[in-house]
Order: structure tokens, then C-alpha cells, then sequence
């Protein structure tokens, strides 16, 4: 079944741009928008719910960087965070990344 809402895109003043996937089913089910929006990486912050590899096969790197839900992200996430978007955009200008988390509102 899909997610009626899908991904949603947020776009700011320095961000190019990047993709929130709050379903409560899986990100590859989507992997078709993902794609039309220009994603690169996929970022999920909940807990490993779905196999990768149809995202890995269409070119989307899938990255795990779980933390608890309704706490902030540990320094090192916060590192790796800031370090992918400044390489991401920097290497090709337009594209997105994508953040997956299971309801979309606590982290």
C-alpha cells in the first residue's frame, strides 16, 4: 500500500533542497518520486525497518544515522550531517537528499 502523503520537499534560502519521507511504510515504495525529485542520499534516522537494495539499485545511497525519537541528534550526526549536505550540494548543485523518519515529527 502507499503512503497517500509521500514525500514532501522543503526547500530555504541555502539549502537547494531536501526530501522528508514520514511514512509509516517504507522509503523504497516511493523510490519513483525520489528519483523525480533528484535524491542522492537517503538519510534515515529511525530504526532499519526495510532492505535497501532497490534505492541502492537506482542510484540512492542509503545512510543510517539513528537517535531516539524526541531527543536531538548526537554530535556525530550532527557532523556527518552538515558534512554530506556541504559535499552533496557542492558536487552536483540541484540535487536532494532525503531524510526518513517514521512519523516525521519527533526528530
Amino acid at each position: 500500500m502507499r503512503d497517500p502523503r509521500g514525500p514532501v520537499t522543503v526547500r530555504g534560502k541555502f539549502v537547494t533542497g531536501f526530501v522528508l519521507c514520514s511514512s509509516l511504510l517504507n522509503c523504497w515504495q516511493h523510490t519513483e518520486e525520489l528519483k523525480k525529485r533528484r535524491v542522492k542520499d537517503v538519510v534515515r534516522v529511525c530504526e532499519p525497518t526495510y532492505k535497501t537494495e532497490k534505492l541502492v539499485q537506482e542510484g540512492i545511497r542509503v545512510l543510517d544515522w539513528q537517535f531516539d525519537d524526541g531527543n536531538p541528534p548526537p554530535a556525530e550526526v550532527v557532523d556527518e550531517w552538515f558534512n554530506l549536505l556541504k559535499t552533496r550540494f557542492k558536487e552536483e548543485p540541484g540535487c536532494c537528499v532525503a531524510v526518513h523518519c517514521v512519523a516525521g515529527l519527533g526528530r
